[in-house]
């Protein structure tokens, strides 16, 4: 929330924002779309493939992931089944830990964050996949939280291993979500905009809300000993910073 303090006047405001928001701070690394494992506190977000493995050899997982993780208490991973399912082993990447200060890394899990690392935030890890070379596997990324904090989740775009079609996720091809969406990282914003009035001992509300990111209203503060314009924004599963605009002209 932020508060604008307002002249004793007759006063028309005009409020002008964006009408969408971004899930993360960054775009798509290809296309229009990404997967995202959603941000929460007590997650385990899962996307599973099967991967036929039968005909690759000396196959390698690549892909680029952006991500934003409490540090040594929610971790994502890469794993991998062969037997439907029933257990799953982590795969190691370049940015997988096996340190497990607070009991929470289920093994080679990937933690912090990887906005500085590059201008975009998505970084490139690779995982070998060689012990599997043969066969027909499930590959799962995977998102799992404490109870306390979340920050901005696990993405992943542009999966490729070499022999089998790059997939860049502009369709679901085959994975199976648990808490994963497909997504453009653009979710809808509103704005709440309260007149906040302090006159003598009392204090009285006026609430207007923008949905079209466009405002334009009437208020009179000329009897207020002090007036805030408070201005709150709206938007679903996503804490990222937008930028508004207030402007106000006297009126008769």
């Amino acid at each position: 929330m932020k508060y604008v303090e307002l002249p004793r006047a007759k006063l028309t405001l005009k409020f002008g924002g964006p009408t969408s928001n971004r899930l993360i701070p960054t775009d798509p690394h290809s296309g229009r779309t990404f997967w995202w494992s959603d941000r929460g506190d007590g997650m385990d977000a899962t996307l599973t493939k099967s991967i036929d493995l039968r005909s690759v050899t000396d196959p390698k997982l690549a892909f680029w992931t952006w991500y934003g993780i409490e540090v040594d208490y929610d971790y994502a991973y890469v794993t991998v089944s062969t037997d439907g399912g029933a257990h799953w082993t982590p795969l190691k990447t370049e940015a997988s830990s096996a340190t497990d200060p607070n009991g929470q890394n289920l093994g080679n899990g990937i933690s912090g964050s990887s906005s500085g690392e590059t201008a975009t935030g998505w970084k490139h890890l690779t995982a070998d996949l060689s012990p599997y070379a043969g066969k027909q596997v499930q590959l799962r990324f995977e998102y799992v939280t404490d109870g306390n904090l979340n920050f901005g989740g696990f993405a992943v775009d542009d999966v490729e291993i070499p022999g089998l079609p790059l997939d860049e996720a502009e369709a679901d091809n085959g994975w199976v979500t648990s808490g994963f969406i497909r997504s453009t990282n653009l979710v809808s914003q509103r704005f709440a905009v309260q007149v906040l009035h302090f006159a003598g001992d009392r204090a009285t509300v006026e609430r207007r809300t923008v949905d079209n990111g466009e405002g334009s209203f009437d208020v009179d503060t000329s009897a207020d000993r002090r007036a805030l314009l408070a201005v709150t924004g709206f938007a679903v599963r996503t804490t990222e910073p937008v930028a508004f605009s207030v402007s106000a002209e006297n009126r008769p």
